[in-house]
Protein backbone atom coordinates (compact mmCIF):
# COMPACT_ATOMS: atom_id res chain seq x y z
CA UNK A 1 0.00 0.00 0.00
CA UNK A 2 1.18 3.52 -0.57
CA UNK A 3 0.02 7.07 -0.55
CA UNK A 4 1.63 10.19 -1.98
CA UNK A 5 1.55 13.21 0.33
CA UNK A 6 1.42 16.61 -1.37
CA UNK A 7 4.05 19.11 -0.27
CA UNK A 8 3.22 22.83 -0.17
CA UNK A 9 5.02 24.90 -2.79
CA UNK A 10 7.30 26.47 -0.18
CA UNK A 11 8.13 23.23 1.65
CA UNK A 12 11.90 23.81 1.28
CA UNK A 13 11.93 27.57 1.93
CA UNK A 14 13.57 28.58 5.25
CA UNK A 15 11.13 29.84 7.86
CA UNK A 16 13.80 31.17 10.24
CA UNK A 17 16.73 33.50 9.71
CA UNK A 18 19.62 31.99 7.73
CA UNK A 19 23.24 32.43 8.81
CA UNK A 20 26.49 32.79 6.88
CA UNK A 21 30.17 32.32 7.69
CA UNK A 22 30.63 36.10 7.84
CA UNK A 23 28.20 36.19 10.76
CA UNK A 24 30.88 34.61 12.96
CA UNK A 25 33.00 37.74 12.61
CA UNK A 26 36.52 37.42 14.03
CA UNK A 27 35.57 34.91 16.74
CA UNK A 28 36.51 31.79 14.77
CA UNK A 29 38.90 33.05 12.10
CA UNK A 30 41.29 30.12 12.59
CA UNK A 31 38.44 27.62 12.23
CA UNK A 32 36.86 29.24 9.17
CA UNK A 33 38.64 27.04 6.59
CA UNK A 34 36.99 23.95 8.12
CA UNK A 35 33.48 25.45 8.32
CA UNK A 36 31.22 24.55 5.40
CA UNK A 37 28.22 26.56 4.24
CA UNK A 38 24.94 25.11 2.95
CA UNK A 39 25.98 21.55 3.77
CA UNK A 40 23.35 18.94 2.85
CA UNK A 41 22.25 17.14 6.00
CA UNK A 42 21.22 14.15 3.89
CA UNK A 43 24.96 13.41 3.81
CA UNK A 44 25.12 13.27 7.60
CA UNK A 45 22.08 11.22 8.62
CA UNK A 46 21.46 7.50 8.28
CA UNK A 47 18.00 8.33 6.89
CA UNK A 48 19.70 10.18 3.98
CA UNK A 49 17.12 12.94 4.46
CA UNK A 50 17.42 16.65 5.20
CA UNK A 51 17.94 20.08 3.71
CA UNK A 52 21.07 22.21 4.12
CA UNK A 53 22.68 23.39 7.33
CA UNK A 54 23.61 27.07 7.14
CA UNK A 55 27.00 26.28 8.70
CA UNK A 56 28.61 22.89 9.40
CA UNK A 57 31.71 22.14 11.46
CA UNK A 58 33.49 19.00 12.72
CA UNK A 59 35.80 19.77 15.67
CA UNK A 60 38.91 17.68 16.28
CA UNK A 61 39.65 18.67 19.89
CA UNK A 62 37.85 19.89 22.99
CA UNK A 63 39.44 23.30 22.48
CA UNK A 64 38.01 23.45 18.94
CA UNK A 65 34.59 22.49 20.27
CA UNK A 66 34.64 25.09 23.02
CA UNK A 67 35.88 27.80 20.66
CA UNK A 68 33.15 27.25 18.06
CA UNK A 69 30.45 27.12 20.73
CA UNK A 70 31.71 30.34 22.33
CA UNK A 71 31.91 32.02 18.93
CA UNK A 72 28.32 31.06 18.17
CA UNK A 73 27.21 32.27 21.59
CA UNK A 74 28.92 35.66 21.10
CA UNK A 75 27.23 36.05 17.72
CA UNK A 76 23.89 34.59 18.90
CA UNK A 77 24.05 31.85 16.26
CA UNK A 78 21.92 28.82 17.20
CA UNK A 79 23.80 25.51 17.51
CA UNK A 80 22.66 21.96 16.80
CA UNK A 81 25.00 19.22 18.03
CA UNK A 82 24.87 15.87 16.23
CA UNK A 83 26.81 12.63 16.12
CA UNK A 84 26.40 10.31 13.15
CA UNK A 85 22.77 11.34 12.64
CA UNK A 86 21.46 7.85 13.33
CA UNK A 87 18.09 8.79 14.81
CA UNK A 88 17.54 12.20 13.21
CA UNK A 89 14.89 13.36 10.79
CA UNK A 90 16.20 16.71 9.59
CA UNK A 91 13.67 19.14 8.14
CA UNK A 92 13.49 19.49 4.36
CA UNK A 93 14.23 23.17 5.00
CA UNK A 94 17.47 22.21 6.70
CA UNK A 95 18.90 23.56 9.95
CA UNK A 96 19.41 27.23 10.66
CA UNK A 97 22.60 28.29 12.37
CA UNK A 98 25.60 26.07 13.09
CA UNK A 99 25.60 22.28 13.05
CA UNK A 100 28.49 20.88 15.10
CA UNK A 101 29.12 17.23 14.24
CA UNK A 102 31.11 15.06 16.63
CA UNK A 103 32.29 12.24 14.42
CA UNK A 104 35.44 10.38 13.43
CA UNK A 105 37.66 13.40 14.15
CA UNK A 106 36.44 13.44 17.76
CA UNK A 107 36.81 9.76 18.64
CA UNK A 108 39.95 9.14 20.70
CA UNK A 109 40.04 6.25 23.19
CA UNK A 110 42.16 6.16 26.36
CA UNK A 111 42.50 2.87 28.25
CA UNK A 112 43.28 2.93 31.97
CA UNK A 113 44.18 0.16 34.37
CA UNK A 114 43.07 0.97 37.93
CA UNK A 115 46.53 2.14 39.03
CA UNK A 116 46.70 4.46 36.02
CA UNK A 117 43.26 5.87 36.80
CA UNK A 118 44.41 6.48 40.38
CA UNK A 119 47.21 8.69 39.04
CA UNK A 120 44.97 10.62 36.65
CA UNK A 121 42.55 13.50 37.20
CA UNK A 122 39.79 10.90 37.49
CA UNK A 123 41.06 10.05 40.99
CA UNK A 124 39.90 13.42 42.33
CA UNK A 125 36.62 13.23 40.43
CA UNK A 126 35.61 9.68 41.36
CA UNK A 127 37.37 9.21 44.68
CA UNK A 128 39.75 6.34 45.44
CA UNK A 129 36.98 4.29 47.06
CA UNK A 130 35.08 4.15 43.75
CA UNK A 131 37.97 2.85 41.65
CA UNK A 132 37.95 -0.94 41.40
CA UNK A 133 41.09 -3.00 41.03
CA UNK A 134 39.98 -5.83 38.74
CA UNK A 135 38.66 -4.00 35.67
CA UNK A 136 39.61 -1.78 32.74
CA UNK A 137 38.46 1.82 32.38
CA UNK A 138 37.99 3.37 28.94
CA UNK A 139 37.56 7.08 28.33
CA UNK A 140 35.83 7.50 24.97
CA UNK A 141 35.37 10.79 23.13
CA UNK A 142 31.78 11.44 22.10
CA UNK A 143 32.26 10.97 18.35
CA UNK A 144 33.42 7.35 18.51
CA UNK A 145 30.97 5.02 16.69
CA UNK A 146 29.46 2.79 19.37
CA UNK A 147 29.35 -0.28 17.09
CA UNK A 148 33.04 0.10 16.21
CA UNK A 149 33.87 0.40 19.91
CA UNK A 150 31.82 -2.74 20.62
CA UNK A 151 33.79 -4.77 18.07
CA UNK A 152 37.14 -3.35 19.21
CA UNK A 153 36.38 -4.24 22.83
CA UNK A 154 35.37 -7.75 21.80
CA UNK A 155 38.67 -8.28 20.01
CA UNK A 156 40.53 -7.15 23.14
CA UNK A 157 38.52 -9.39 25.46
CA UNK A 158 36.64 -6.55 27.15
CA UNK A 159 33.03 -7.40 27.95
CA UNK A 160 30.05 -5.11 28.43
CA UNK A 161 29.32 -3.61 25.00
CA UNK A 162 28.36 -6.64 22.89
CA UNK A 163 24.77 -5.41 22.75
CA UNK A 164 25.92 -2.30 20.85
CA UNK A 165 27.55 -4.17 17.95
CA UNK A 166 24.83 -3.04 15.54
CA UNK A 167 23.81 0.34 16.96
CA UNK A 168 24.64 2.94 14.28
CA UNK A 169 25.26 5.99 16.46
CA UNK A 170 28.12 7.46 18.49
CA UNK A 171 29.10 6.99 22.11
CA UNK A 172 27.86 10.50 22.87
CA UNK A 173 24.52 9.78 21.25
CA UNK A 174 24.29 6.47 23.08
CA UNK A 175 24.75 8.18 26.44
CA UNK A 176 22.36 10.98 25.48
CA UNK A 177 19.49 8.54 24.83
CA UNK A 178 20.70 5.58 26.93
CA UNK A 179 20.87 3.40 23.84
CA UNK A 180 20.39 -0.31 24.29
CA UNK A 181 19.47 -3.66 22.79
CA UNK A 182 18.94 -7.27 23.85
CA UNK A 183 18.20 -6.41 27.46
CA UNK A 184 21.30 -4.28 28.00
CA UNK A 185 22.03 -0.57 27.65
CA UNK A 186 24.89 1.89 27.85
CA UNK A 187 24.01 2.79 31.44
CA UNK A 188 25.30 -0.65 32.49
CA UNK A 189 28.91 0.38 31.81
CA UNK A 190 28.93 4.19 32.19
CA UNK A 191 30.81 5.47 35.23
CA UNK A 192 31.06 9.18 34.44
CA UNK A 193 30.47 11.61 31.57
CA UNK A 194 32.33 14.82 30.78
CA UNK A 195 30.18 17.57 29.28
CA UNK A 196 29.98 21.28 28.61
CA UNK A 197 27.31 22.98 30.69
CA UNK A 198 25.18 25.94 29.64
CA UNK A 199 28.04 28.31 30.48
CA UNK A 200 30.42 26.16 28.36
CA UNK A 201 32.38 24.99 31.40
CA UNK A 202 33.68 21.40 31.49
CA UNK A 203 31.83 19.41 34.15
CA UNK A 204 31.46 15.74 35.05
CA UNK A 205 28.32 13.72 35.66
CA UNK A 206 28.87 10.66 37.90
CA UNK A 207 26.79 7.53 38.47
CA UNK A 208 23.17 8.21 39.35
CA UNK A 209 23.52 11.86 38.35
CA UNK A 210 22.96 10.62 34.77
CA UNK A 211 19.31 9.86 35.71
CA UNK A 212 19.26 7.02 33.21
CA UNK A 213 15.89 5.59 32.21
CA UNK A 214 14.42 3.88 29.18
CA UNK A 215 15.94 5.77 26.21
CA UNK A 216 16.56 8.66 28.57
CA UNK A 217 19.32 10.51 30.42
CA UNK A 218 19.64 13.90 32.09
CA UNK A 219 21.16 15.18 28.85
CA UNK A 220 17.76 15.00 27.16
CA UNK A 221 16.41 17.67 29.51
CA UNK A 222 19.47 19.92 29.83
CA UNK A 223 21.20 22.07 27.23
CA UNK A 224 24.50 20.23 27.72
CA UNK A 225 27.08 19.03 25.19
CA UNK A 226 28.54 15.58 25.88
CA UNK A 227 32.31 15.54 25.35
CA UNK A 228 33.18 11.99 26.36
CA UNK A 229 32.37 9.21 28.80
CA UNK A 230 34.25 6.86 31.14
CA UNK A 231 33.26 3.21 30.86
CA UNK A 232 33.99 0.28 33.16
CA UNK A 233 34.80 -2.92 31.27
CA UNK A 234 35.34 -6.46 32.56
CA UNK A 235 37.99 -8.76 31.09
CA UNK A 236 36.44 -11.93 29.65
CA UNK A 237 37.18 -14.71 27.20
CA UNK A 238 37.58 -13.20 23.75
CA UNK A 239 35.94 -16.10 21.90
CA UNK A 240 32.84 -15.93 24.10
CA UNK A 241 32.46 -12.19 23.53
CA UNK A 242 32.89 -12.67 19.78
CA UNK A 243 30.26 -15.42 19.75
CA UNK A 244 27.84 -13.07 21.50
CA UNK A 245 28.58 -10.32 18.96
CA UNK A 246 28.14 -12.76 16.07
CA UNK A 247 24.80 -13.95 17.48
CA UNK A 248 23.51 -10.38 17.86
CA UNK A 249 24.74 -9.46 14.37
CA UNK A 250 22.96 -12.44 12.81
CA UNK A 251 19.74 -11.56 14.62
CA UNK A 252 19.87 -7.97 13.37
CA UNK A 253 20.59 -9.01 9.80
CA UNK A 254 17.62 -11.39 9.81
CA UNK A 255 15.13 -9.04 11.42
CA UNK A 256 16.09 -5.44 10.53
CA UNK A 257 16.26 -3.56 7.20
CA UNK A 258 19.98 -2.88 7.36
CA UNK A 259 20.26 -2.58 3.57
CA UNK A 260 17.99 0.51 3.36
CA UNK A 261 18.40 4.03 4.78
CA UNK A 262 16.49 4.47 8.03
CA UNK A 263 16.68 6.21 11.37
CA UNK A 264 16.58 3.00 13.37
CA UNK A 265 13.69 2.14 15.66
CA UNK A 266 10.94 4.73 15.14
CA UNK A 267 9.02 4.36 18.39
CA UNK A 268 9.79 3.66 22.01
CA UNK A 269 8.36 0.40 23.27
CA UNK A 270 5.03 1.08 25.00
CA UNK A 271 4.50 -0.66 28.34
CA UNK A 272 3.00 -4.10 27.84
CA UNK A 273 3.28 -4.08 24.05
CA UNK A 274 5.70 -4.63 21.18
CA UNK A 275 5.59 -1.78 18.68
CA UNK A 276 6.42 -3.93 15.66
CA UNK A 277 3.63 -6.38 16.54
CA UNK A 278 1.05 -3.59 16.91
CA UNK A 279 1.99 -2.09 13.54
CA UNK A 280 2.06 -5.49 11.82
CA UNK A 281 -1.36 -6.46 13.17
CA UNK A 282 -2.70 -3.13 11.90
CA UNK A 283 -1.67 -4.20 8.39
CA UNK A 284 0.79 -1.35 7.96
CA UNK A 285 3.85 -3.28 6.78
CA UNK A 286 4.73 -1.89 3.36
CA UNK A 287 2.48 1.15 3.79
CA UNK A 288 4.10 4.31 2.50
CA UNK A 289 3.65 8.03 2.17
CA UNK A 290 5.79 9.60 -0.51
CA UNK A 291 9.18 7.91 -0.33
CA UNK A 292 8.87 6.78 3.30
CA UNK A 293 7.75 3.18 3.79
CA UNK A 294 7.07 0.93 6.79
CA UNK A 295 9.63 -1.85 6.44
CA UNK A 296 8.28 -5.26 5.49
CA UNK A 297 11.18 -6.82 7.38
CA UNK A 298 10.48 -5.06 10.70
CA UNK A 299 7.40 -2.89 11.18
CA UNK A 300 9.16 -0.84 13.85
CA UNK A 301 11.32 0.73 11.13
CA UNK A 302 10.53 3.31 8.46
CA UNK A 303 12.86 3.20 5.46
CA UNK A 304 13.74 5.79 2.84
CA UNK A 305 12.93 3.83 -0.29
CA UNK A 306 12.01 6.43 -2.90
CA UNK A 307 13.97 9.63 -2.16
CA UNK A 308 11.81 10.40 0.86
CA UNK A 309 11.38 13.88 2.25
CA UNK A 310 11.30 14.63 5.97
CA UNK A 311 7.60 15.45 5.75
CA UNK A 312 6.96 12.02 4.24
CA UNK A 313 8.39 10.55 7.45
CA UNK A 314 6.47 13.02 9.63
CA UNK A 315 3.17 12.22 7.92
CA UNK A 316 3.80 8.47 8.02
CA UNK A 317 4.72 8.55 11.71
CA UNK A 318 1.55 10.55 12.40
CA UNK A 319 -0.57 8.08 10.42
CA UNK A 320 0.88 5.12 12.33
CA UNK A 321 0.33 6.84 15.68
CA UNK A 322 -3.28 7.66 14.84
CA UNK A 323 -3.96 4.17 13.53
CA UNK A 324 -2.55 2.40 16.60
CA UNK A 325 -4.27 4.79 19.00
CA UNK A 326 -7.63 4.21 17.32
CA UNK A 327 -7.15 0.47 16.99
CA UNK A 328 -5.43 -0.39 20.29
CA UNK A 329 -5.77 2.68 22.50
CA UNK A 330 -1.97 2.87 22.69
CA UNK A 331 -0.08 6.13 22.19
CA UNK A 332 3.24 5.59 20.44
CA UNK A 333 6.05 7.94 21.43
CA UNK A 334 8.80 8.53 18.90
CA UNK A 335 12.39 7.47 19.46
CA UNK A 336 13.37 9.51 16.40
CA UNK A 337 14.40 13.14 16.89
CA UNK A 338 12.95 15.73 14.51
CA UNK A 339 15.40 18.61 14.18
CA UNK A 340 15.73 21.68 12.02
CA UNK A 341 13.43 24.25 10.49
CA UNK A 342 10.04 22.65 11.16
CA UNK A 343 6.83 24.57 11.66
CA UNK A 344 5.23 24.04 15.10
CA UNK A 345 2.22 22.40 13.48
CA UNK A 346 4.50 19.95 11.67
CA UNK A 347 6.17 18.88 14.91
CA UNK A 348 2.78 18.65 16.60
CA UNK A 349 1.84 15.89 14.15
CA UNK A 350 4.38 13.57 15.80
CA UNK A 351 3.86 14.80 19.35
CA UNK A 352 6.87 17.14 19.54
Amino acid sequence: MSSTGEQPNDWAAPISRSWQLDDLGHYATNLAPQIREQESMALHTTFKIGGPADLFYEPETEDDLIQILKACRHRKIPVTLIGRGSNLVVSDRGIRGMVVALGDKFADVTVYRPNELQRSSWHDILGAENIRGDVYYLYIEAGMPIAELSHDCGQKGLAGLSFACGIPGTVGGAVFMNAGAYGASIEDVVIATRFLDEELNIRTCIGQEHKFGYRYSIFREKNYFIVGTLLLMQHWQRDLIQKEIDDYTNRREKTQPLDEPSGGSVFKRPVGHYTGKLITEAGLKGYGIGGAVVSEKHAGFIVNRHHAKAMDVVNLVHYIQQTIKKRNGVELETELRFVGDYLPEELALVGH
